[in-house]
């Protein structure tokens, strides 16, 4: 699997307030089944309120990575990028 992300610039990472990892066994719709190995980890941005402003839910993916440690490493990037870290 290849990384994908989801934004073309950056600074769209401003847009969100927390980043949290997932993992992913088939496609971002569907729940895992318990005991279900994951193919790759989401990285799962919750937008600003002030963001979401007519938009359903808050919360979408922002980087699809092969391991959790890599997604682990993105999100605590993405933290200190918008200054939560």
């Amino acid at each position: 699997m290849k990384s994908l992300f989801y934004f073309n610039d950056v600074s769209q990472l401003t847009d969100f307030e927390t980043f949290e990892v997932q993992p992913v066994s088939d496609c971002h719709s569907r729940t895992m089944a318990e005991g279900e190995a994951p193919k790759f980890w989401c990285v799962i941005g919750t937008l600003r309120e002030e963001k979401s402003e007519g938009i359903q839910g808050r919360q979408f993916p922002v980087a699809d990575l092969q391991s959790e440690s890599y997604a682990e490493l993105f999100a605590c990037l993405c933290l200190h990028f918008i200054g939560k870290a």
